[in-house]
């Protein structure tokens, strides 16, 4: 490792690439990482308790009717595998498109889950959730990471033009405790991934609720979104319409 990655400066978001947007990339060592996010998601991600907190629980104020989710960035689709099996156990009728622009990516999560009801993937640019329209949610895990500060406060402020109920988005919170926690774990659950240097990398992007509250702020939609912090270092992104 270098010494830029051993002691990162933390004090900003970075813009590095991670290893996994690299076209060149190995295959075999993207399609053993993306099989790994199932894993580490259950660990770290805390998006159990995050779906069934902003989702689930505004879909059970009206269960009689049906929803559509989307989840942008779905990767390995682990995640809308799980929220489709919580929906159906709990009598709501609810799909899920599973928005994934690496092709290599959705054809892997296509042939993993070809079998389960209620589940669309699609390969396209993730940053245009309009033209899926009509969906009742937006969700992403680890997604607006990979956006730039401008692109976000762009992204969400026209997620919000949308007709949907609401938005969640589950991501990284910055900080040096985070970084060498994950880079443990990497090396010990994780080997021969991308996990290890992608992870670090995406933490280094990641945030601090004073920075996404002051793009909201530019965005003049600070008042219709929340932003709060979950331990292990989570932050949550929540976007509601003002008419639901």
């Amino acid at each position: 490792m270098t010494f830029d990655a051993l002691f990162p400066d933390l004090s900003r978001r970075s813009d590095i690439a991670e290893r996994m947007d690299d076209p060149k990339c190995s295959a075999e060592r993207l399609l053993k990482t993306v099989r790994s996010f199932a894993l580490l998601n259950r660990l770290v991600s805390r998006y159990r308790s995050v779906l069934n907190r902003w989702l689930i629980q505004d879909m059970l104020r009206q269960p009689a009717r049906k929803y559509r989710v989307a989840d942008l960035g779905a990767g390995g689709c682990d995640i809308p595998v799980w929220l489709l099996s919580r929906a159906r156990k709990l009598g709501l009728d609810l799909s899920v498109i599973a928005v994934e622009s690496n092709p290599l990516i959705a054809e892997h999560a296509r042939r993993a889950h070809q079998g389960i009801a209620g589940l669309q993937v699609i390969c396209q640019d993730a940053t245009h959730p309009g033209e899926l329209e009509p969906v009742d949610y937006i969700i992403g895990n680890h997604f607006l990471h990979h956006l730039p500060n401008g692109e976000i406060q762009d992204f969400l402020a026209r997620a919000l033009e949308m007709r949907i109920r609401r938005f969640v988005f589950n991501d990284l919170r910055r900080s040096h405790r985070a970084y060498y926690l994950h880079s443990l774990l990497a090396a010990l659950l994780f080997p021969r991934t991308f996990v290890g240097t992608d992870g670090r990398r995406s933490i280094r992007r990641g945030f601090r609720r004073s920075e996404l509250r002051a793009l909201l702020a530019k965005a003049d939609i600070l008042d219709r979104v929340q932003v709060h912090t979950l331990a292990p270092a989570r932050i949550v992104i929540v976007g509601t319409r003002d008419e639901q």
